[in-house]
């Protein structure tokens, strides 16, 4: 097996670590647990100060940004596949879009209102949603 795919762009095959199916879930649990963590403390500094002292160039604002990143991301990983059943496409459409926006042309194209709203109104009760869609 080739590690040079088609296109020519390198990928990093995953290591089996020669875990069981029972500890790939379980590892595959803690990391999804830890992700959710993570994200709600990117969450807790962005929305520190309110929408009034959220702007672009800021801490604040890059801790929004790397919190979009990262629920974004979760989708990317099909060991959390199992734990995003319950996320309506409409969410998951609307994440990856934000993300794109974060990461392909900065606060420049955001509409910092409609940011605020996605990390302070729409972000707590998803991240919810998966956790207890965890259980």
């Amino acid at each position: 097996m080739s590690d040079q795919p088609d296109d020519g762009a390198l990928r990093f095959p995953r290591s089996s670590r020669g875990e069981s199916e029972v500890d790939r879930r379980e590892n595959a649990r803690a990391r999804f647990l830890d992700s959710l963590e993570d994200i709600d403390s990117y969450l807790a500094v962005a929305r520190r100060g309110g929408p009034d002292e959220f702007e672009p160039r800021t801490a604040r604002y890059a801790a929004a940004s790397l919190a979009i990143v990262r629920v974004a991301s979760l989708f990317e990983n099909d060991d959390f596949a199992v734990y995003l059943d319950s996320v309506p496409d409409g969410a998951r459409r609307g994440v990856i879009a934000t993300r794109n926006i974060v990461a392909h042309a900065g606060y420049v194209a955001m509409d910092d209102q409609l940011f605020w709203r996605t990390i302070d109104v729409d972000l707590p009760p998803l991240l919810e949603r998966l956790r207890d869609a965890e259980h």
